[in-house]
């Protein structure tokens, strides 16, 4: 990975908030372009996506996905609608999404996943699951990961551990 210099800018996060008692997010539309650029003369890597979100009563939310990425010249479309519900103490998701004619994301995918409190407090510890299922043009792949979050009060900052039984991840350890 010497080789590779990752510039990165994220150029549109913005939220739609509906007006009214509610303080929830009516819509919220997330956007971010990536570029990274290699070297050894090999073509830059390029990302770019836009999703859409909306949550429903009672801890419902929908949203939709779409990511363009061009690498080595070569160009993917991919598109992933998922449903989140959240619970007093935890939360869960499915999520399915897939490319045509895909070079390099998943021709199909399915994910599914939650998150557990293991206390009732501000500063909450959460045991997660997640399981992935993707089809992808040399073969399919199946992923299970265990972690833990950390939130840290009502800032939304958090910190993760992630597992996957059987890799060997050298940064499991994200903000998120």
């Amino acid at each position: 990975m010497n080789d590779l210099l990752k510039l990165s800018a994220l150029v549109a996060i913005y939220s739609v908030c509906a007006q009214g008692a509610s303080a929830d997010p009516a819509l919220r539309i997330d956007a971010g372009v990536s570029q990274s650029r290699l070297s050894g003369g090999l073509q830059d890597w390029r990302e770019t996506f836009v999703a859409i979100s909306r949550p429903f009563k009672d801890g419902w939310a929908t949203a939709l996905k779409v990511e363009e990425q061009e690498r080595f010249g070569k160009h993917d479309l991919y598109s992933e609608l998922r449903i989140d519900r959240t619970l007093p103490h935890g939360s869960f998701y499915l999520a399915a999404g897939g490319a045509t004619e895909a070079d390099f994301r998943p021709e199909f995918g399915l994910k599914v996943g939650g998150a557990m409190d293991l206390a009732a407090r501000a500063d909450v510890t959460r045991l997660t699951l997640d399981a992935d299922a993707s089809r992808f043009a040399s073969g399919d792949i199946y992923a299970l990961k265990i972690g833990l979050d950390h939130l840290f009060g009502a800032d939304g900052l958090c910190s993760s551990r992630r597992h996957t039984p059987g890799a060997t991840d050298p940064c499991p350890d994200r903000l998120c």
